[in-house]
């Protein structure tokens, strides 16, 4: 896992409906692609967090993606996640040359210091 810029630590609501996407991008790809390595990359800057789960494997076109209407509910599932925290989900790729999930989405302000301390 790579890091870029300091987090705090997320609160659960967020921390669970971010989780659950990026296990479905790597499920997604360990069971379509056929990949050789899975990278997950955390970024935080400015108050943006944005998670990157990305494959060298197989590929495939967004455009033409199975989805709810034949009975797969993976990239909807995560694109609901993504909008549930007011945040973006994107898909890049093409056949033959992998897949890169990517979620971005704005993080809470810090809760400010108690006076006094």
């Amino acid at each position: 896992m790579e890091e870029e810029g300091t987090l705090d630590p997320l609160p659960g609501f967020i921390a669970g409906n971010l989780l659950l996407p990026a296990q479905e991008a790597m499920t997604n790809a360990i069971k379509h692609a056929a990949p050789r390595s899975i990278r997950v990359g955390p970024a935080c800057a400015s108050r943006t967090l944005v998670l990157t789960v990305s494959d060298d494997g197989n590929g495939f076109d967004p455009a033409r993606a199975r989805g709810f209407q034949e009975g797969h509910f993976g990239l909807l599932g995560m694109r609901e996640r993504a909008n549930r925290l007011d945040g973006t989900l994107s898909i890049e790729s093409s056949p033959g040359r992998g897949t890169a999930v990517t979620v971005e989405l704005p993080l809470p302000a810090p809760a400010p210091e108690p006076l006094g301390s």
